[in-house]
């Protein structure tokens, strides 16, 4: 594909919808046709720690309830199931910096829909970090790429910040898809730093409210580790909003 080619596709210019592939019948605002959107992204009932589906009508699960995670809130656009881990990994791919519009746009109505927000608190966005040697590899951070046009939407409120270095990794780590559930707890129980200007940042008698985004949550390995490093600076209110939520083992 020439240059151009690759330039208009990443505008998403009127085209064939990325699922179904039909022809919009009016200038469309996402790759993805109304039929497609209105079928498989969904709203629907989720635990509000976990962001697992719930087929009943309890606020959250009952994994949540007996395991508590570091998490006070978690927020998914869709379930990762088709069409969307296609969608993905276009986002993790050499156009994904363009391709992070409209899945960010689809997090940000689920945000706007289920976040429960306290008033007077200062909320800081964050972007799940990659180590260095990942970011040269892949070119960009999809989390970053993500909360850059979050940080354009009605979600982003004019008293909030976006801060990309937030976190660190120091050490490089293993490819998460690749690993068990305990696997992925030991990956990533020491895969983050809070960054040392935003660590005496964190010192405020305001109240915080940290929302980390991410592209899947798989089984919260890495959003929890994330949060349990924020939180050991004080008493602060951490949220996680992803595009895409994997469903649980026994209900795929």
């Amino acid at each position: 594909m020439s240059l151009l080619g690759r330039g208009l596709r990443d505008l998403h210019i009127p085209s064939r919808c990325a699922v179904c592939g039909v022809w919009p019948t009016a200038a469309p605002t996402t790759p993805w046709c109304a039929d497609c959107l209105a079928h498989w992204a969904a709203s629907t009932a989720r635990c509000q720690r976990c962001a697992r589906r719930l087929e009943s009508s309890a606020r959250i699960c009952g994994l949540c309830l007996t395991h508590p995670p570091a998490l006070d809130q978690c927020i998914a656009a869709v379930d990762y199931a088709f069409p969307w881990p296609a969608q993905v990994h276009k986002l993790k791919g050499l156009s994904g910096a363009s391709w992070g519009r409209p899945l960010a746009r689809l997090m940000t109505q689920a945000w706007l829909t289920h976040a429960q927000l306290r008033p007077g608190t200062q909320t800081i966005w964050a972007p799940i970090p990659l180590h260095w040697r990942r970011l040269m590899q892949r070119g960009h951070n999809q989390s970053w790429s993500l909360l850059r046009h979050i940080a354009q939407s009605e979600a982003f409120q004019s008293t909030d910040s976006a801060a990309p270095d937030l976190l660190e990794r120091p050490q490089p780590h293993e490819v998460q898809h690749q690993l068990d559930r305990a696997a992925r707890q030991r990956n990533t129980r020491f895969a983050f730093e809070l960054n040392q200007v935003w660590s005496n940042a964190l010192h405020t008698d305001c109240p915080i409210h940290v929302v980390l985004i991410d592209d899947v949550y798989t089984t919260g390995a890495t959003l929890n580790a994330a949060a349990k490093v924020i939180k050991a600076h004080g008493p602060i209110t951490v949220s996680a909003l992803v595009f895409a939520r994997t469903p649980p083992v026994e209900s795929q």
